[in-house]
């Protein structure tokens, strides 16, 4: 055996005891003794890579001070590793919150009308416009006018289930304490105006959809965004530390809008960045929130000694403010977050990466994801493998589940292929990447395994198995030492043509690699039949197709990109 695959075997068998240690922690009673969810530990971690010491650290400094935990103690007692019950409670009908202590402050009605002419005459794309409100104005004499383009304004980034929605009451219909409550705190930091999505959203259909399209402008425009979320409005600051693992824990933390929302407060050039502000609960005045500045008073300093879970939760809530510029990046910061909506989901990241003259959130989910991924232009290989039907059954964008987050980058493959290079997407919605290839025979069939159960891929598989001598497997990830489970995707070979093998996608699957394999590394390309029967181009056998053409030979340095 190689030395260096044995020295890398036994390194992953220590990882493997290490990562199990670690797991036993986190399902043990400490963890429940805590109120921790346990899908937000394995969301951070998961988030990481399944980097899972990230849990231990936190829970190891949870126990330590817990008597000032933010967390709601058995809120979370039936929560699973998978899931978080109240993360998919439905939020737009939690009854709306009180800051006063009588409950019977009034409400007031915003002319939710203004906002509806605002944009309704505005056509695609859309230009962001002021949306705030003047909250001083309306504090001093009830007046209600929108802000103009250069004045200040605070943006709330909040928890609907905490009941800063508009909850049971009709559209722009809000409790005077609450809207006292921000209007006190945009007073404090010095602004005027006041973006709150439950006040200054547009209530028609189009319409809002046009304010959607353009809602993180509001974020990355306002001077100051304010995090609020009532777990750590109840939490007495104590310290930087403290306040950075309870904001990674939280509820705000784990949805998929409010981490768009943070994002959106990220550097950029020529423009100011704004400052985020948190609430906590006032040890001097419960009645109103201390504010804490993100960067300057919780976050780690790049040189400070500060404890570990302090450095491990900075570096979390940094990496959330880092540009978008990959799918990769994308689904580590969106996928282990929750939306009310599965569809949300999609939409925050299309606001996220898409060319404000692109974006338009009322498209169909597969449309989204073809926008998004013909930004990105690469598919990390390994985060290939899925288990869903695609969305076209033929022709371009046949190998491509329906949504984005049907990729798993979170996903425990085996050790990495030595073909590391991410597959490319070309403007005609085709797929391409640099394959060690396996040419099926009948019997090979028995070795292969679909990942998924849909009978689509099943009865897919039945018929290819009747034209073997025309199947391949496409090897995504490597087998083991000890295994020689891989796996692949089954496809089709069409033909070839300047160097690369043409290749109908068929499904994902698990194959058992034979004893001695010889890995030929082909460029092959999915996604260019034009039609349900039969491709441009005759189809060929596969092992004529692998004779026909040159094996691939890897560059060194940047990554090579197939157009």
């Amino acid at each position: 055996m190689d030395p260096s695959a044995a020295l890398g075997s036994l390194a992953n068998l220590r990882r493997r005891e290490y990562d199990s240690q670690l797991i036993h922690v986190v399902q043990g009673e400490s963890s429940k003794e805590l109120g921790i969810c346990p899908s937000r530990l394995w969301a951070l971690a998961m988030g990481r890579g399944s980097d899972y010491s990230d849990m231990l650290v936190f829970l190891d400094d949870l126990a330590k001070q817990k008597s000032n935990s933010a967390i709601s103690r058995h809120a979370h007692d039936n929560c699973t590793e998978d899931l978080c019950i109240p993360a998919y409670n439905d939020t737009t009908t939690t009854c709306q919150l009180h800051k006063c202590q009588s409950d019977d402050c009034g409400i007031f009605e915003f002319p939710i009308e203004k906002l509806n002419k605002a944009f309704c005459g505005l056509d695609r794309p859309i230009k962001w416009i002021p949306t705030s409100w003047d909250i001083l104005a309306w504090q001093q004499d009830r007046t209600m006018r929108l802000c103009s383009s250069n004045e200040d304004f605070i943006a709330i980034s909040h928890v609907w289930s905490d009941g800063t929605g508009h909850g049971f009451q009709s559209p722009g219909s809000v409790n005077n304490c609450l809207v006292e409550y921000w209007a006190e705190i945009a007073k404090s930091l010095q602004c005027s105006g006041l973006w709150w999505d439950t006040l200054c959203v547009p209530t028609e259909k189009q319409s809002k959809r046009k304010a959607l399209d353009i809602m993180l402008e509001n974020y990355s425009r306002a001077k100051y965004v304010v995090v609020h979320d009532q777990e750590l409005v109840n939490m007495l600051w104590v310290d930087g530390k403290t306040a950075a693992v309870a904001l990674v824990l939280s509820t705000w933390f784990t949805r998929g809008w409010t981490a768009a929302e943070l994002n959106a407060t990220r550097e950029r050039r020529r423009r100011r960045t704004p400052k985020v502000k948190v609430l906590f609960k006032n040890p001097d005045n419960p009645m109103q929130p201390l504010i804490k500045d993100l960067d300057r008073d919780i976050l780690a300093g790049r040189s400070q000694f500060t404890s570990l879970a302090h450095l491990t939760a900075s570096r979390i809530l940094r990496s959330v403010r880092t540009q978008i510029d990959s799918l990769e990046v994308l689904l580590q910061v969106l996928q282990p977050r929750s939306t009310a909506w599965d569809k949300d989901k999609l939409i925050v990241a299309s606001l996220m990466t898409l060319d404000q003259r692109e974006v338009d959130t009322s498209r169909s989910t597969p449309e989204l994801t073809r926008a998004i991924l013909a930004a990105n232009l690469s598919i990390p290989k390994t985060a290939f493998f899925h288990n869903k039907v695609p969305m076209k059954s033929h022709g371009a964008w046949s190998w491509c589940p329906p949504s984005i987050f049907d990729f798993d980058m979170r996903r425990a493959t085996f050790e990495a292929d030595e073909c590391h290079e991410p597959l490319s997407i070309r403007e005609d919605g085709s797929l391409v990447g640099a394959f060690a290839i396996f040419p099926l025979q009948q019997k090979d069939f028995d070795f292969i395994c679909p990942y998924s159960s849909h009978p689509s891929i099943v009865h897919r598989m039945v018929n290819a198995a009747e034209a073997s001598e025309k199947c391949a497997v496409l090897k995504v990830s490597g087998q083991t030492e000890d295994s020689r489970v891989a796996q692949g995707i089954l496809v089709e070979v069409d033909g070839f043509f300047n160097n690369t093998i043409q290749c109908r996608y068929i499904s994902c699957v698990y194959l058992t690699l034979p004893q001695q394999n010889q890995n030929r590394v082909r460029k092959c390309a999915m996604g260019l039949d034009v039609d349900g029967k039969d491709s441009t181009q005759v189809a060929r056998d596969a092992e004529h197709a692998l004779a026909a053409t040159v094996e691939w030979k890897y560059r060194k340095g940047p990554i090579a990109r197939f157009r």
